[in-house]
């Protein structure tokens, strides 16, 4: 998520009784009824009337100069939406260019909708929002792009939110550096949203901490006596490792950067790295010890694999055009070299030599090799050329070519004649792990690789084309990432030549060939947080995720901790539940692992393997179970377009897989209703694959005939087509709602949500959603949770978005979000990056409470305190900041926990002051009656009573017999003889009353000691 969106106070539909609702500093917009309190803003020279000298354009200013003519913005009067003049743009090339507006006022928290009228002739162009701080600084920003080329104008809108701090924004029209494109643009506009009937309300979001962690690299190499990766992680970080001893020498983040393939040690000395976000190529100098960007590689930003060259030449393999690249170190200068084949998109494996470049593509798979200095290009034929696979890595030793297919295919082919000389395909007994080491010092024809079955070692003899497995010698069992021969100046190994290997695990192996021993050092490499890769809720109430790449944790809301965080764990796609069992989809492949909550974890066997569902599936994204079966939706393998419906039967343990359910097309989410399964498709298959069909489908399938029952197209309102559905789930009306992204009839890409009855498949309500926004990834379903408060939450549009299912109203919580899914409280939990963070219900109102108000001075009491959500459900005001407070603290002071202390006799307002989750809540007020003890009131009557004699007001006889009266009173009160004390305190009384004794004192003097009196026997009757 870009940034935090700090929430304004709001107001519902529903009377609040709030004393008052602060702003809430959090990344989410407030969904309510309120109309933004802030004027739409105004953009200056909105429909480019106002025209400038020369290429000046008033109220806007050039992104990327100089213009040339094959890179042009301009006015023109050639079209115009309304008005003489309208914007051109011109982008002849892999450059961009784009026009940046004046800064116009936001207001933290609310929703803006941005809307230009395009006419796009050619490419596709972005419409990006830029939200600063009140230093100018930017804080975020949100894009939407156009490829719906048309010859007529069109809306291109972009709703983005306004994140925390954000004080201005700016609106940037962009043409990137993918293409040619030609657009026209006039008549901007920006509104603020006006909220929609959607009755809740957040607080801050909390940070539960990095819910994976883990320590793996996916790429490594050695090189000047030391051992360079870059750690998986949010961000990566970079390591330097001593190779004799494996003692860290260096380390840094890679900001931008979450993995790492490709690393390569340059003719010079420094080591280069890139990764699979940015296309930055980076550069680590051992000698200074600092890393550097070198800069942005001009072919793609996923790169794969790196190889260095000795004359100077770093060159790079990248995805999805499957184009390679060459940075020249002398003159830091890089050359894009094109695409290796245009109808694969992953160049997955690069190796050089003196000659040739050889490039690994798929799928499917390629070999070839291209001359350095003429460019010619030419394939080298592999058993499996053609096939659905990946060449993914290449070595040149001793005249031999080590190629590397899948994950543990081996081929080994002479260089010279293209000879294949040595297949270790899979499921060879003797398979080989992802990486080959360089000849050994010690006898220059051997070679060494790791036999992935059993781990031993294994060398290959480039003479005699002999491949020995070294009994007994065994390696950690984790996939080699780096093989190097070192030679250790001290320790116990000293001066002899081992064979240094580091692992994804980040295992540091050296193996002696002489004693044929291994040793495993385990550097001290801090676990990083990877990026939360899936998250579901389980029917006990615990959070599962898992990790990218690897790890699984478990998250328990009652103590607010994680009980598991396992680092080591397959890549899980999506999580069902069965039974109270858990149900793990992992890549690669489609494997299915089980686990079974009520007993403890233990790696390898609980969870367990369920079952490999094969088939030439991966990804098991969506999950629904009913009825004692279990049902998962598959997308298809690299470089294939069938995915699968998969359905376990519980009581027979059987699994059945039924391919190709919808023809050429995967399956990106499943609902279980009414004895039947419902699917929803996407048209792309596994990577490296070209959609074969133009439009998603929904299916439904009947378990109890294991047959496809019907097979179509849903017939939402405004959309003409689809490319994605999912997910599924019925709702608490009975219908089925779902999700899907497609195409208007205009071209235009756009969401739309839908609800259908499923009997007939008739659509009963829609809407359409975020036009111009991308699908982003087109396996991953876009989350359905229905709340407790009858309201649809769902991550539409990679977006946070919530909906009223009666209204159709809906409102953007927050932009990018792929994870979510409902707390108990009604809550959100959701992913960012490594960290599981949870949107908050905001806290309504609290209820103060007192069970006694009439207090003696002395007493103490116990304040209860309750709170309640937006949503009805009690709040938890465990962890919230309460602030009691006292009108007079002479009369009743209050503890921080509560407790009320009566000081004196009056009458006191107690209220408390509570912040939850960053929403401040006044509770009603409590009056509370403090009265005086009766030694305190008889003291107070017998002060009265002096005061009165020694100014002459009372007389003798009637003196003498109130004072005595008064003296029996005090003196049983002592005893504590109540009664008696009341006897005497009523003598007191009546002697006062007597009329008869009116001649003996004052009237003034009479009613005060009567009122007195009479305060004090009230005490006394009620002890």
């Amino acid at each position: 998520m870009n940034s935090w969106i700090k929430k304004t106070a709001i107001l519902f539909t529903y009377s609040l009784t709030l004393s008052s609702l602060v702003p809430f500093a959090s990344g989410f917009a407030q969904s309510s009824t309120m109309m933004v309190s802030n004027s739409s803003p105004v953009i200056n020279n909105a429909g480019f009337e106002t025209l400038g000298s020369g290429s000046e354009i008033p109220g806007w200013t050039y992104y990327w100069s100089p213009l040339t003519d094959e890179y042009s913005i301009s006015i023109t009067d050639s079209k115009s939406y309304e008005g003489n003049y309208a914007l051109k743009m011109v982008d002849g090339g892999p450059k961009s260019l784009g026009l940046i507006s004046s800064s116009f006022p936001v207001t933290e928290g609310s929703s803006y909708v941005t809307s230009v009228k395009t006419w796009l002739e050619q490419g596709s162009v972005a419409m990006i929002v830029y939200y600063y701080n009140a230093d100018n600084k930017e804080i975020s920003n949100s894009r939407s792009s156009l490829s719906s080329v048309s010859s007529a104008w069109l809306d291109f809108t972009h709703e983005s939110v306004a994140p925390a701090g954000a004080v201005t924004a700016k609106i940037m029209l962009y043409s990137g550096t993918a293409g040619y494109s030609t657009a026209y643009f006039d008549h901007m506009t920006v509104s603020a949203s006006t909220a929609a009937d959607i009755p809740v309300a957040f607080g801050d979001p909390i940070d539960l901490g990095a819910a994976m962690k883990t320590v793996k690299t996916s790429g490594a190499a050695m090189a000047n006596g030391e051992v360079y990766f870059a750690t998986n992680g949010t961000p990566s970080t970079f390591y330097a490792l001593d190779a004799s001893t494996g003692e860290v020498i260096y380390s840094s983040p890679v900001q931008g950067v979450n993995t790492v393939y490709g690393v390569a040690a340059g003719s010079d000395g420094n080591v280069y790295i890139s990764g699979v976000e940015n296309g930055m190529l980076y550069r680590y100098s051992p000698a200074a010890k600092t890393l550097e960007s070198v800069g942005v590689n001009p072919s793609e930003k996923l790169v794969w694999d790196l190889a260095a060259t000795s004359d100077g030449k770093i060159y790079g393999a990248t995805y999805p055009n499957s184009k390679i690249f060459e940075y020249d170190i002398a003159s830091n200068q890089f050359r894009d070299l094109g695409s290796v084949r245009e109808d694969v998109m992953y160049a997955r494996g690069i190796g050089v030599t003196e000659q040739y470049i050889y490039v690994g593509v798929g799928n499917p798979a390629f070999l070839y090799k291209i001359d350095r200095q003429t460019g010619e290009q030419s394939e080298v034929k592999l058993p499996n050329s053609g096939a659905n696979d990946m060449i993914a890595d290449i070595w040149s030793y001793n005249g031999k070519l080590f190629v590397r297919s899948g994950a543990t295919t081996l081929f080994i082919l002479d260089e010279e004649t293209e000879e294949v000389l040595q297949s270790l395909p899979w499921p060879s007994p003797t398979r080989f792990d992802s990486m080959i080491s360089p000849p050994s010092p010690l006898d220059r024809d051997l070679v060494y690789f790791r036999n992935v079955v059993n781990s031993e070692l294994v060398t290959y003899n480039t003479a005699t084309n002999e491949i020995i497995p070294l009994e007994g010698v065994v390696l950690p069992n984790s996939t080699v990432r780096a093989y190097d021969w070192v030679t250790p100046q001290t320790g116990h190994k000293a001066g002899k030549t081992l064979l240094a290997m580091v692992t994804e695990k980040l295992e540091y192996v050296l193996f002696d060939p002489e004693d044929r021993s291994v040793e495993t050092i385990m550097p001290e490499i801090e676990a990083e947080g990877i990026d939360i890769q899936s998250m579901e809720m389980g029917p006990e109430g615990k959070l599962y995720m898992g990790g990218f790449h690897t790890a699984l944790s478990i998250f328990n809301p009652v103590s607010n901790a994680y009980e598991l965080q396992e680092r080591v764990f397959p890549q899980i796609e999506g999580i069902g539940f069965l039974n109270d069992k858990v149900y793990f989809g992992t890549y690669g492949g489609a494997v299915i692992y089980r686990y079974d909550p009520s007993q403890p974890y233990k790696k390898d066997v609980n969870p367990s393997l369920a079952f490999n569902i094969e088939d030439g599936q991966s990804r098991p994204f969506a999950f629904a179970s009913g009825d004692d079966q279990l049902f998962i939706g598959t997308i298809a393998d690299y470089g294939l377009v069938k995915g699968a419906l998969t359905m376990y039967d519980e009581p027979t343990d059987t699994w059945t897989t039924i391919p190709d359910i919808v023809e050429n097309q995967s399956v990106m989410s499943v609902a279980y209703k009414d004895g039947l399964v419902y699917g929803g498709t996407t048209i792309h298959g596994g990577g490296g694959s070209t959609p074969a069909a133009s439009e998603a489908k929904m299916f439904i399938f009947d378990p109890k005939t294991k047959s496809k029952v019907k097979e179509f197209s849903p017939a939402i309102p405004g959309m003409t087509s689809h490319q994605l559905i999912g997910d599924l789930k019925e709702g608490p009306d009975g219908l089925l709602w779902g999700v899907t992204w497609g195409k208007t009839a205009s071209g235009t890409t756009v969401y739309s949500v839908f609800a259908m009855d499923a009997a007939s498949q008739v659509i009963k309500k829609s809407k359409l959603l975020y036009p111009n926004t991308p699908s982003g990834s087109t396996w991953r379903p876009y989350f359905i949770r229905f709340g407790d408060d009858g309201l649809l939450y769902t991550t539409i549009g990679r977006t946070l978005t919530v909906i009223n299912p009666e209204t159709m109203d809906s409102q953007k919580i927050a932009d990018s979000v792929n994870l979510m899914t409902l707390a108990e409280d009604g809550g959100i939990y959701y992913a960012e990056g490594s960290h599981l963070k949870k949107l908050p219900i905001a806290l309504k109102e609290v209820a103060l409470n007192l069970d006694e108000s009439l207090l003696t001075v002395g007493d103490q009491a116990q304040l209860v305190l309750s709170g309640t959500l937006f949503n009805g459900k009690s709040a938890d005001l465990a962890k919230a900041s309460i602030n009691y407070k006292s009108s007079d603290e002479g009369i009743i002071t209050v503890s921080d926990s509560g407790t009320i202390q009566a000081i004196g006799a009056g009458r006191a307002e107690l209220q408390a002051t509570v912040v939850l989750n960053g929403i401040t809540v006044l509770s009603n007020l409590v009056v509370v009656e403090v009265r005086a003890t009766a030694e305190q009131l008889t003291e107070k009557l017998q002060q009265e009573f002096n005061l009165r004699l020694a100014s002459g007001e009372i007389l003798k006889p009637l003196a003498n017999q109130l004072e005595n009266s008064l003296k029996q009173t005090e003196h049983q009160l002592l005893k504590k003889h109540t009664t008696q004390a009341i006897h005497h305190l009523e003598k007191f009384t009546r002697d006062l009353a007597d009329p008869k004794m009116n001649d003996y004192i004052v009237p003034a003097a009479k009613e005060a000691l009567l009122l007195q009196a009479a305060e004090l026997l009230n005490i006394l009757n009620q002890q």
